[in-house]
């Protein structure tokens, strides 16, 4: 074991004692302390997210009553910053026929009178419509009280298509340079042997109110059909536009509920969208994202879902469910793909700062002397040797107890990696099912190897496949897949969570949210006691994900490499709260 370690605090307010200790309460506490949430109960899609009079406005579905999903209402929280909020009273609540079943996803455009919701009612037999409500004071900068339009629903189903469980979740509008406005909304529409298939709306208007169906802006192929597109959002950055669209588990090829994205042209005078090139917003647990322009500063900010992991009894037990991610810029990078590193602002929460330099480990792990779990975690890799398998972090690890979370590196470039081509590296030798064990992504009929590569490239959670007898064996790395692959001489760049320890307590879900790493060595980590959110290459793979250690010592940090050595350098923060009201 070679070591060499160099530590300097930096922004110290406080500190006492030898070693730095993160000041952490009570652990088992797993309420995140700076992402955006109810005071308690359930929550889910974040709504109508925008810049008004000073304030920044985020809304959220959510269950004033219990923390299980059901009477939906629309929450409202307000920051000058985007860094300290406030909880206002509900925006929304099911009050009206064609919304009492649920005031459900929306959006909010700024028009010719001010910010106005448009968003889907479900009615008490849950027929969906769009509806539109305004604030009762426009000026009041914090827009406490809305009002629904007399004239409610805007839009209903439209009679010359016919969709599986409605049409739901309307984007905000934008105005052509016709003077039109245009909104998009999610779909599930019938096929002509009975399924479905995901597929965005277009619909057209004069005036915000009166609206007339435009056709599908945008659907699945028939190749990939899969289900239903819900909570779309549209957007330009720079010379190209992006289509965002969620798209929940469906068949044994996609298991996971997750944010798609589409980049591409965007033509107004036709109204057609021709995708270029497509990804996935985030590998992890992040759903039914919504963004904004920020009118203050011209950034497009991003939030999405957080969903929970756990038995639905411990939401039960502690009172809450669910939270918003921290917000993202959305950029296109360097490399043409959606970029979404977290916003600047979110520095502004760090309290205190511990540096490590230098510090080299060579096949083994090595315990930082300082604790935490509400962290901002920055590290990266160099002098990577050869033989090395997997690199990472480790978080919340605990002394005495078998609890530990994995931050899970497998170097892009590591010359232990074999085979020419795009997909070549990927594959697992000549293994097959019988002696791959850690087959457990999906099996699918394919008549190719490269039908098999190709499937492995499309799926979120792929990180190695392998091809016999017209059968593809798709398998995440992480845990033993990982050491699966190295065996065989073959890895894949990636980036990814290993929950395998993260407790001993609960049967949580722990299959390991995985993306991949082509490049790069910078990694940011944001450690929020039960939420993980990582972001490698500025903002161009990001993995959210959830734990819920059990022991009060889950605090430690590790840095660690396997089957070689590698040197790190970590900056770690302690970072604050969120709210001023709590």
């Amino acid at each position: 074991m070679m070591i060499s370690i160099r530590c300097i605090r930096l922004r110290v307010i406080l500190v006492f004692g030898v070693v730095a200790s993160i000041s952490a309460q009570n652990v088992v506490n797993q309420r995140p302390q700076y992402h955006v949430m109810p005071q308690n109960n359930w929550v889910n899609d974040p709504n109508g997210p925008m810049f008004w009079n000073g304030q920044y406005h985020l809304f959220f579905q959510c269950n004033p009553d219990a923390a299980t999903w059901g009477d939906m209402h629309w929450g409202h929280a307000v920051s000058a910053d985007l860094v300290t909020w406030r909880h206002l009273p509900y925006a929304l609540s099911p009050d009206q026929p064609y919304d009492v079943g649920g005031v459900y996803t929306g959006s909010v455009t700024i028009g010719p009178n001010g910010p106005m919701i448009i968003y889907t009612g479900g009615s008490a037999d849950d027929n969906q419509t769009t509806n539109i409500a305004y604030p009762q004071d426009p000026t009041d900068p914090e827009l406490v009280s809305w009002i629904k339009y007399s004239g409610n629903p805007v839009m209903s189903e439209p009679t010359t298509i016919k969709t599986h469980h409605g049409f739901r979740d309307p984007t905000t509008a934008w105005q052509t340079p016709d003077g039109q406005w245009h909104l998009l909304t999610g779909a599930g529409l019938v096929d002509d042997n009975g399924g479905w298939h995901g597929a965005v709306l277009a619909f057209e208007s004069s005036d915000l109110v009166h609206w007339t169906y435009d056709g599908v802006f945008q659907e699945e192929p028939s190749s990939s059909r899969m289900g239903f597109w819900e909570c779309p959002d549209f957007f330009q950055l720079g010379d190209v536009h992006v289509l965002k669209y969620s798209e929940g588990p469906g068949t044994e090829t996609f298991p996971w509920a997750s944010d798609h994205y589409l980049i591409g042209k965007y033509t107004w005078e036709n109204g057609t969208f021709q995708a270029s090139s497509s990804g996935i917003v985030d590998y992890g647990q992040y759903y039914a994202s919504k963004s904004f322009n920020d009118s203050a500063t011209g950034r497009q900010i991003i939030w999405g879902w957080v969903t929970e992991n756990d038995p639905t009894d411990n939401w039960v037990s502690r009172g809450w469910s669910g939270m918003q991610s921290l917000p993202r810029l959305l950029t296109i990078g360097a490399d043409g793909a959606l970029h979404t590193p977290p916003i600047a602002e979110i520095d502004q929460l760090r309290l205190e700062s511990w540096q490590f330099s230098g510090v080299m480990v060579n096949d083994t792990s090595l315990l930082l002397g300082v604790k935490g779990d509400v962290l901002e975690i920055d590290f990266n890799f160099t002098d990577v040797g050869a033989t090395v398998v997997s690199l990472g972090i480790n978080v919340r690890v605990s002394p005495t107890v078998n609890e530990t979370t994995s931050i899970v590196i497998l170097p892009p470039d590591n010359t232990a990696a074999k085979g020419t081509g795009a997909c070549a590296p990927y594959q697992l030798s000549d293994k097959t099912n019988s002696t791959v064990p850690c087959v457990n992504l999906a099996k699918l009929p394919v008549a190719t190897v490269d039908e098999c590569c190709q499937q492995c490239t499309a799926h979120r959670g792929c990180g190695a496949w392998s091809f016999a007898d017209g059968v593809c064996y798709l398998n995440k790395l992480g845990g033993p897949c990982a050491a699966q692959a190295a065996a065989s001489g073959q890895l894949r760049g990636s980036i990814g969570i290993d929950r395998s320890r993260s407790s001993i307590a609960d049967p949580v879900n722990t299959a390991d949210p995985v993306g991949p790493l082509p490049s790069g060595n910078d990694v940011r980590v944001y450690l929020d006691r039960s939420v993980v959110e990582i972001y490698a290459n500025q903002g161009g793979t990001v993995v959210t994900s959830r734990i819920y250690p059990s022991s009060p010592d889950s605090l430690g940090i590790e840095v660690y490499a396997i089957g070689g050595a590698v040197t790190f350098d970590v900056m770690v923060s302690q970072m604050g709260t969120i709210w001023a009201d709590e």
